[in-house]
This record gives C-alpha cells, structure tokens and sequence, in this order.
C-alpha cells in the first residue's frame, strides 16, 4: 500500500507531465488501466499497492497515492498520532515497474472499458492531483489510502458512485488486517493492541476494498449503469517471485506462545515468593514498568491520535500509566499500605475485565489473556504476601466490622 520507498527520497516526488499537457482526446488516444501489486515482505507491503497507468502515442505514465516524505520534520511522532500526509505522484511507468520488480510481486494489469469522455475526465482530475499545491492529503490506512483514491477517482470518472458486489468476504477491517497479515504474529499482536472496537463493526465490500487486491477482484465483476463490464482486459504484467510475504511466525516464537512462557515463568516466581513471604520487587518493578509504558503509548493512542479506530479501546483498561505506580513504589516502604490498596483495585478492575470481556465488542487478540492473568496473579499475590501479612490482617478486620 505504501511506495514511499521506492520513490520518495529527500521529499521529492517527480511529476513529468504538468496539467497543460493533458492529451487531446481527439488526437490521441489513451489507454487508461489499473495496475495492482500485490502483497511483499515488508511490513508496509502487506497489503499491496495501487496506481493508474495513463498510455498514450506520446507517454506512458503511472499515477498513484501512495508517497510519504520519511525525512518531514517530527514525522514519527506524527504518524503515531495520525496526522500523516501523504502525496499523490506520477511517475514514467518503466521506473514504476522496476520498482515493483525489485519486490518481487506479482503486478496485474486491468485495462478499463470507459469512454473518451471518461478516460479524459479521469486524466483531467489526476493530473490535477499531482500538482506541487494540490498533491499533499491526509491518509488514513483503511479510509483514504491508495485503493481507496483510486475507487473514488472512478466514481467521478463515469460520473456516480459505482455499484460493486455487495458479497462481503471477511465482514470487519480486524479479520481483514488479520488475514493479510496472517504470517506477520507480532505485527497483527500490535495492530490488536493499540486499536480498538472501531475495527470490528460490519463492512460492506467497498469497505474492504481498501486493500489493492481486493479492489482488484471486485473491479473484475463491475457491470456499469449503461451494461459495460468496468473491465475490458486483464494480465499478469510481471510473474514476480510468488508469494513474496514472509513464512509465518513459527508457533513457539509466536506471541501467544511467549506470553504463555512467561505467565509460567511470573507463576513460579510468585509462587516461590508466597513460600518465602517474600515480594520480588524486581518481577513487580520489570512488568509494571513494561505494562505502564506501552500503557501510555495505548492511552495516548485513544487520547490523542486521529488514526482509525484507536478509540475506544477496552485493553487501556488493563494496559495504562497506573503499573509506573507500581513500579517505582514497590521498593518503598513508607507507601506500602496505599500501594496495597492501590493493588487491591488493580486486582478488582482485572476481574471486572474478565468478566466483561465476552460481552463487549472488542475482539482481543488471543495472545492478550496470560498477559491480563499474570496481572492478577500479581496484584493478588502482592495483597496476601507475607510481607503485607498486617495490612491484609487490618483490611480483613475492617471489613469484618463493617
């Protein structure tokens, strides 16, 4: 979905033919087709990429929307945030291809049925795109991307919103992103982290068309309003290497593996800590240390961040800045009292969480529940360990006269 790297160097996108060259429809012919990538092995290149290639007597021209500046100025912070623009650019087609040759992906070519009047009111409008003041928007990655441009660039092409089959195949972006990046276990465990419920409610196709080879297969079956099939031809352009997504996460380095070695390794170490009624404040220190900074990153998310669906989003629940509480008090003597209240609402609110999840629209990546279980293993330990033997004696008695 995203070319930036192909080409997009120290921010220059080279546009090579201006708006007043627009060809004259009645002295050149044009043939006007889309050119689906599919799917490589970067992280950026699991959904693949889309463009329009413009042909004519005089040049040959890719057009597409998927260019990023990495070298802006604070663009990670923006991109984290959502504020990530994107640029639309045109490029001669060869060095387009040899771009797409040097991932190896297979690239189809889909060569449209629309008439002179369309095709120039299609060059028109991409020609204006990529003009210097207008080639600048801002991309969302399942709402206004490369696919997703280039579906409502038709629509003004034939003059109203194309009709596509309305056979949804995956019914939620969750299960799309998941499926494209089924061999991807740690990036998927990310994406399920960081976004939200805003993932999961019904699609319609267009929705999932978002994706460039999905787009693809859809474009294939469209009849037009006038009974013209939208597509009057299409080929392989270039073979590629197969299927060039890397082979999947072996099952033992999978997240849902490695959670679950740790949610045994934290087991025996709190359990031998019970025994000796004694607190590992290094074990409390490492895991709320890590859960209170992805914590912010979650909760900045939801907070801050324009991107789709980061809001809301029930893992800030368990995953926020509460565990650097706990991290930098757990040595503490002199707070241990509060910090054992503080962990008894901490065990409180993960079992509300279990007890609530089945019934809430959130899918949770699998691999997130021995990281919501050691957090209760924890919190519980901490409250009737030895070492908090009194408090918990005086909490009891409390609770006993009340």
């Amino acid at each position: 979905m995203m070319m930036a790297f192909a080409f997009v160097g120290q921010a220059q996108v080279s546009v090579h033919a201006p708006q007043s060259n627009v060809p004259d429809m009645a002295q050149d012919s044009l043939t006007v087709s889309l050119i689906t990538k599919y799917p490589a092995a970067e992280v950026y290149q699991l959904y693949g990429h889309e463009a329009i290639r413009v042909k004519s007597a005089t040049y040959d021209l890719a057009f597409d929307y998927g260019l990023f500046d990495f070298t802006a100025p604070n663009f990670i912070y923006r991109f984290v945030k959502g504020e990530t623009d994107y640029m639309a650019g045109c490029h001669d087609f060869e060095m387009f291809m040899l771009s797409c040759a040097r991932d190896g992906a297979m690239v189809v070519e889909q060569t449209l049925n629309l008439t002179d009047e369309e095709k120039h009111r299609l060059v028109e409008s991409l020609m204006w795109d990529v003009q210097p003041q207008n080639r600048t928007y801002r991309y969302n990655y399942v709402k206004n991307n490369c696919a997703t441009k280039v579906l409502d660039k038709l629509d003004a092409a034939v003059g109203q919103p194309i009709a596509y089959d309305d056979s949804v195949r995956y019914g939620t972006y969750r299960k799309q992103l998941t499926h494209y990046g089924r061999n991807y276990a740690w990036y998927q465990f990310g994406i399920d982290m960081l976004l939200g419920s805003g993932l999961d409610y019904d699609l319609e196709r267009r929705e999932e068309m978002f994706v460039p080879v999905e787009l693809m297969h859809s474009v294939e079956q469209v009849r037009l309003a006038d009974g013209r099939r939208l597509v009057q031809k299409t080929e392989v352009i270039y073979e590629g290497r197969g299927d060039m997504t890397l082979p999947a996460t072996p099952t033992i380095q999978s997240p849902l593996m490695v959670m679950w070695a740790l949610m045994v390794v934290v087991s025996v170490l709190t359990m031998v800590g019970l025994r000796r009624g004694k607190i590992f404040k290094g074990l409390y220190m490492f895991w709320y240390g890590l859960c209170g900074v992805v914590g912010c990153l979650v909760l900045f998310m939801v907070l801050a961040s324009e991107h789709e669906a980061t809001s809301p989003n029930i893992n800030v629940w368990w995953l926020n800045p509460s565990g650097l509480v706990v991290a930098a008090l757990v040595c503490c003597r002199k707070v241990r009292r509060p910090l054992w209240w503080f962990m008894a609402l901490k065990a409180l609110s993960v079992i509300a969480l279990i007890v609530v999840l089945p019934f809430q629209a959130q899918v949770i990546n699998i691999a997130n529940y021995p990281l919501i279980l050691i957090d209760l293993i924890l919190s519980v330990a901490y409250l009737v360990n030895g070492e908090n033997k009194d408090i918990l004696q005086s909490a009891l008695a409390a609770f006993k006269r009340k």
